[in-house]
């Protein structure tokens, strides 16, 4: 879910020549009308939306909750919310130490004697592999039958965990699934647009740009 806010944020800063490295107040976002983007009154079997919040305890989880969140859940949204975790990443690559040097409890040597030194920071984890997961659940529960699958982001890169979203689609693709994506132009990769992918999913493989619905997105009572 978090990139589809963020790409409603760096649409509005776009529209507005507002530099992207500057911050804006957090705008109204209308789930209402980003589910009605999805479903466009058609009969929906699932319907999942995966997200992360900052960390917080088992019981006040919901109480920092936005409040597009509440207004999923009540249209009958699965909410699978996680709290970030603490992850590191590699920040800079250098020589192991000589004698009498050391390393600091965030450095680790590797196999090549390449000595790693990583940051710490917040971040998701889980969240797209969730989404995965209800991907191949409803390929698995729907084998004889497969219908239209669409997904709000705009990422296909590989996940930490399991590959990216793109590679779960092409799966649901060859199994005989029509695919929608529903995207900002600004936040998709363009992995999307690859022209052998687009040539061989013609006809089943449909990109929708949320980037058409900016001010409706923005319209709380719209509905």
């Amino acid at each position: 879910m978090s990139n589809i806010f963020i790409g409603l944020c760096d649409t509005i800063k776009a529209a507005r020549q507002v530099p992207q490295r500057c911050r804006i107040p957090a705008p109204t976002f209308s789930f209402k009308v980003l589910s009605f983007v999805l479903e466009r009154g058609r009969t929906v079997k699932k319907r999942i939306l995966a997200g992360s919040m900052g960390i917080c305890s088992a019981k006040d989880h919901r109480s920092n909750w936005p409040e597009y969140f509440f207004d999923a859940e009540k249209l009958g949204y699965t909410m699978n919310i996680f709290s970030r975790v603490q992850k590191r990443k590699p920040k800079r690559r250098g020589r192991t130490p000589p004698d009498g040097g050391y390393l600091s409890a965030e450095d680790s040597v590797g196999d090549d004697g390449i000595a790693v030194e990583y940051e710490v920071g917040v971040g998701e984890q889980g969240v797209d592999e969730n989404l995965h997961l209800n991907m191949m659940n409803s390929m698995w529960d729907h084998i004889s039958c497969p219908g239209t699958m669409v997904l709000a982001t705009g990422d296909a890169a590989e996940a930490e965990f399991s590959g990216g979203f793109l590679q779960y689609a092409t799966r649901a693709l060859d199994k005989g699934w029509k695919f929608e994506l529903v995207t900002w132009r600004r936040a998709m990769s363009f992995a999307w647009m690859n022209m052998d992918f687009l040539r061989k999913y013609d006809g089943q493989f449909r990109i929708i740009f949320l980037d058409d619905f900016l001010q409706e997105l923005q319209t709380k009572d719209l509905f």
